[in-house]
């Protein structure tokens, strides 16, 4: 039995390569050849709703969806699995910003807590050959101010 939450946007397989709307947001996915990359775009030249991952580690199709209750995550640089909510606490991300995170996840897992951390599963490493390029932004067309 599945457990849904009428406040929980249900998750939305990402269009790779291509543009995914979700929740007030515009979600960009590219593949690029990693040779294309320099090592400071992928580790840092980047804002925080841009993000590189190896497209041959993470496992297709990729969803963007909010958090769930039991969801755990394998921050980058840490030893193992966490539950999101001590992940959270301990990268001391406030209430108000918790409720602004997107999750996208593969088959198995989290890959990445936006703007937060990536997974140390789907990080780029000198193996990869292929990159995962996503980019979040607020999805202007649905926002109507003057």
């Amino acid at each position: 039995i599945t457990e849904s939450r009428s406040h929980d946007a249900e998750a939305v397989p990402l269009r790779v390569p291509g543009q995914t709307q979700f929740a007030g947001w515009r979600i960009e996915a590219s593949i690029l050849d990693r040779e294309t990359l320099s090592a400071g775009q992928i580790k840092g030249d980047k804002s925080l709703f841009c993000e590189y991952l190896d497209f041959d580690r993470v496992r297709q199709p990729v969803v963007v969806r909010s958090r769930r209750a039991a969801d755990r995550f394998w921050p980058l640089g840490l030893a193992g699995e966490k539950k999101l909510g001590k992940f959270l606490t301990a990268a001391k991300v406030s209430r108000e910003m918790r409720a602004n995170i997107l999750f996208f996840a593969d088959r198995e897992k989290i890959v990445w807590v936006c703007p937060v951390r990536i997974a140390e599963t789907a990080k780029v490493t000198e193996q990869t050959q292929r990159v995962l390029m996503l980019e979040v932004m607020r999805d202007d067309s649905e926002c109507h101010t003057s």
